[in-house]
Order: C-alpha cells, then structure tokens, then sequence
C-alpha cells in the first residue's frame, strides 16, 4: 500500500485517537504516504500528529454559511464544497478508510469509489445501500452503535477493519526541541525545590471539558488541588488552554490558594511536551486524555456526562477509569444536557477516590479497603485477543451490566479468534455465582425464543414459490426475527444485529433473486447462535465448579470448628 486516504471529520480527541492508526500503518507499511481529510475548524488537531503527508480540509462553516444564507444561492455552497474535496477527488488511492463513520464521510468515500483500489470502513453502492469492507465493519456501524455497554473500543476496532495490530513503540505526536527542553527543566526544578527529602510527582490537573456536564465544579477542584498540595510526595499543576475562560477559571482558583499555585497554558504542540514531563494526568477531557495515551502518561480518566467510556476509554495500562455506576449513565449530550438528575452524577467523584487513585498509582499503595463512594466504579486497563478491556477494580458494580457487557466481548472473541478469555468467566464469578445464574436463564429463554423465531423465518424461505401469501408468511416471520435485535440483552443482539445489517445491505430488489443469499444469511445467523450457546454452557459449567468450591471450603471451615 503506497497512497492511503484517512477521512476522519470528526472532533478534536477522535483526531488524536487516529494516531493510534496512523503509526499502525507506518508499521506495517514503512513506505505509505498517509494524506489526512478534516473539518478546517480541527486543523490544529490534525497538525499535531506525525507520519502524514498531507493534511486536506473541508470548511464546513462556511459551506453552511452559503446554504442557510438566503443572499446565496445553493450553488455557492455546493461550488465551496467541491473546491475542498477536489484535493481528494483528483487523486488515486490505493485505499479509503472512512474513520469517521457518518454519513457526509461514508458518501465521500463512495465518491472516490472509482479513485480507489478499496475502501475501509463502509460506504455506499449504486443505490445507496451500505457496503462493508469487512465483518469489523458491521461491528462499528451496527453494533456499536446501537448496545448500551461497548464490548470493544473505537481504536482496537479502527485496527482490525484494518486488519493492523497495535504499534506503540513509535512516537506519533509532533513536538518542539524548545518546548521539550522547557518542561524539562521547569518541572526538574520545581520537584528539587517541592522535595524537601521526598520523591515528588508532578501532577497535571486538566481543569475543564468540552461541557460543563463533564467537568468537576469549581469546589471540587479546589478540594482535589488542596488534598493534593498537601501531601508531601505530591505537585499539582494546573492544564489551562490558551482561552480566556480558562484564564480567569485558573486565576480564581489560584486565588483560593494565594496565587501559590504553578499552572501551565499550552496550546496542543505544547501540551505534548508537557504531558511527558509529568508522572499522572487527571482529566475529565476526553482529547486531552487521548494525547495522555499517545505520550504513555498514566492517567484517571474522570469519566462524566456523556463522555464514551467504554468506546473511548483510556488506553493506557497503567491509567484508571472513575465514573459514576455504568447503569446510571447516559452517553448522549440531548439526554443529559435536559436531565438535572445525570448532571448532578458529577457530584459522587469525591476528592478522596481520586487521591486514593493517586496514591495506588504512583506510590502503589494498597487501597483495597478504601471505601468509594457509593454509586462510583473504578476501571482498570487489561489486554486480551481483541484489545485493550476495562476491568472493574474497585467501587459499586451493576451486576448484569457488566455480564452483558463481558459475555458480549466473549461472544466477539469466539467469533473473531474461535478463543475465549477465560479470566472473564473468573472475574463474573468472582463475588458469587446468583447473578449470573439469573443472567444464564434470562438467555437460555432468550435463545430458544429467537432460535424458533429463526427457524420459522428459514421454513418460511424455502417454501416461497412466488405465491403471494408464502411470500407474504416469510416477510412477516423475518420481521419478526428482526424485531428481536430490540431485545434488552446485548449479548443477544449482536448476532441479531450483524443479520440485519447484512439483509439491508443485499443489492437486490427482487425476493426470489435474493433468497438464496437470505437463506446462507440465516444460517450464518443459526452458527452465531450456536456460538452463544457454547459460551453458556462453558458460563454454566464455571458456576457450578464455583459453587462446587464454595461448598468445598464451606465444608472444611466447619470441620476445623468442630
């Protein structure tokens, strides 16, 4: 591969988390010449990373401001868009990844259809159906998109669309020799006079979100700044962008602390250097978060609003995750911005979980018996076949959130590597076996439901001879089947959900033409099933060896009091 197309038109921290792609490819293709499509109002993002040749803009704002201006005519808008994309649309690639996933990138990508050997990602055919570059594919569009619990995260799935593995031992962030010799020294200096016979760690506090519903409030920030001056072995030091807000927001707060405090106001570029300097970032800011991952930084992730934790975690294995009981949570900014009650889930990150956080992290103090607050979960970062898996560590648990939310990655990992996690099994019957019992029959019940269902659909199929009521009796039993991706269960969904989106995407409008591809979709529907099947028999016999151990150490405790 010599010439690759990235469009990626989304925000800030999804351009940072591209890095993790872009260094993947130079990886495994050390000759690729890698040209990058953003929205204009992101540039800068897109300017910080390494290993791309070119950087192409749309700008949307003044597109937009073409089209809803009266004065002008809608040709002015479609004229300013065709100039953008013409740095594009006059070159041949040897592939297109649609990164972004939305629906202006998808037709883009169809449009260079005849420019490219290939696309990444999904994109539309002829009449507008989609086409995907492969079953990973479906897993972004249709999957992902539609369960409450990602099973995976964006980046691990970027990769394998790709077909790419992970390559973290290349820096991928730009940086300035100035700026790096700067923190260097600044932050060497300030550990020599904070020592005083300690081991200081320098503390870098990203003060605000791109939403307030995301932030900490003023209070709790000046609580988790003093907690942290405090103690002997910590330095912390402020994040602020280059805005005025952020200025004032830093200077009020200083003033709590007689302006004694040291604080740092970086523009992207800068921030790099300045996040290698440190020793742990708390952030509630998921860009900021992702250049963390790139520069290796050890980070907690205050994950509040409607941040994506579980799609857009952080990476790092070193990092943990604090949010509010996942059950609880909504991810979408609509929701949330008209719910006082989600907004006010802020408020259970309190000042002692983070610094017990701390100090786990980088003075490894044991904080096994640190009570988080109620209604706080803490995760952790583990790696299996698939990728990076978050692993709750500490706080209150949803029980069968998080079943659904591991049975799915095991359902995934079966399904792409034929293995399974075995920890999985382990860390679900870790506390106990009547949770899971509960979930093992809800699913069993599920299984044969939709496993009737699926059979009526393919009986149904091979009885259609043109007639209008056969034809009439397999849409109705096929619509039945798909109304079951509906279903409450995630694990039970993806299979469902992977059908649906494969007989949407069949090119043909005629039922008889496509029957006998429907008919080798439903099958591939019935192995998936089996699949679950195998993971529920595997699930239930791990309860029963757990209980077996139960009753077994049980049986000894009582012998030893007798």
């Amino acid at each position: 591969m010599k010439e690759l197309l990235i469009i990626n038109l989304k925000r800030n921290g999804d351009i940072f988390a591209s890095g993790h792609i872009i260094r993947s490819f130079i990886a495994k293709y050390p000759e690729i010449k890698i040209t990058l499509l953003v929205l204009k109002e992101f540039e800068r993002a897109a300017l910080n990373l390494k290993g791309l040749c070119e950087i192409c803009t749309i700008d949307r704002k003044k597109i937009l401001t073409y089209k809803k201006n009266k004065i002008f005519s809608d040709g002015f808008a479609l004229e300013e868009f065709q100039k953008d994309i013409s740095h594009v649309t006059n070159k041949t690639w040897d592939a297109v990844y649609n990164l972004s996933n939305d629906r202006v990138s998808t037709h883009l990508t169809s449009l260079l259809k005849n420019k490219s050997s290939k696309h990444i990602g999904i994109r539309f055919n002829d009449t507008c159906n989609i086409e995907y570059s492969s079953e990973w594919a479906i897993v972004m569009n249709d999957i992902l998109t539609s369960v409450n619990y990602a099973p995976v995260t964006f980046t691990d799935t970027y990769l394998n669309m790709a077909n790419l593995k992970p390559a973290s031992d290349s820096f991928v962030l730009k940086t300035k020799e100035e700026y790096n010799k700067s923190s260097a020294a600044n932050f060497s200096e300030i550990r020599k006079l904070e020592a005083n016979g300690n081991d200081v760690k320098l503390i870098g506090i990203q003060l605000t979100a791109s939403t307030d519903y995301k932030s900490l409030s003023r209070d709790q920030l000046i609580s988790l700044i003093d907690s942290l001056y405090m103690s002997p072995n910590f330095f912390p030091i402020l994040l602020a962008a280059p805005t005025e807000i952020e200025r004032n927001l830093v200077s009020a707060i200083n003033s709590e602390f007689n302006n004694s405090l040291v604080s740092v106001e970086a523009d992207f570029l800068a921030l790099n250097s300045v996040l290698m300097n440190l020793d742990l970032l708390i952030t509630p800011d998921t860009a900021v978060k992702h250049l963390a991952d790139l520069t290796n930084t050890p980070t907690i992730e205050l994950s509040l609003g409607e941040s994506p934790l579980f799609k857009q975690g952080s990476l790092n294995s070193d990092s943990f995750i604090i949010t509010p009981l996942v059950s609880n949570r909504v991810f979408s900014k609509k929701v949330v911005e008209k719910d006082i009650a989600l907004q006010s889930q802020n408020m259970l990150i309190s000042t002692d979980d983070i610094v017990a956080l701390t100090k786990h992290i980088l003075l490894a103090q044991d904080i096994s018996s640190h009570d988080f607050h109620p209604g706080v979960s803490v995760y952790s970062v583990q790696n299996d076949d698939l990728g990076t898996r978050y692993e709750l560590a500490f706080g209150s648990v949803d029980q069968n959130a998080e079943t659904e939310r591991l049975m799915s990655r095991q359902l995934l990992l079966k399904k792409f590597t034929g293995s399974e996690d075995l920890n999985i099994y382990n860390v679900l019957t870790l506390d106990g076996t009547a949770s899971l019992e509960n979930w093992l029959s809800e699913t069993k019940t599920s299984i044969t439901e939709v496993s009737k269902g699926l059979l009526g659909t393919l009986r149904s199929l091979l009885q259609i001879d043109g007639s209008k009521n056969k034809t009439s009796l397999f849409l109705k039993n096929l619509t039945e089947l798909l109304s079951e991706c509906e279903i409450d269960s995630q694990f039970m969904a993806i299979p469902l959900l992977r059908f649906r989106a494969r007989i949407e995407a069949l090119n043909t409008s005629d039922l008889l033409e496509s029957a006998r591809e429907m008919e080798a979709l439903i099958y591939e529907l019935k192995a998936d099933i089996q699949v679950q099947v195998d993971i529920v028999k595997t699930t239930s016999d791990y309860v029963r060896k757990s209980k077996d151990s139960q009753r077994t150490r049980f049986s000894k405790e009582n012998h030893n009091d007798i």
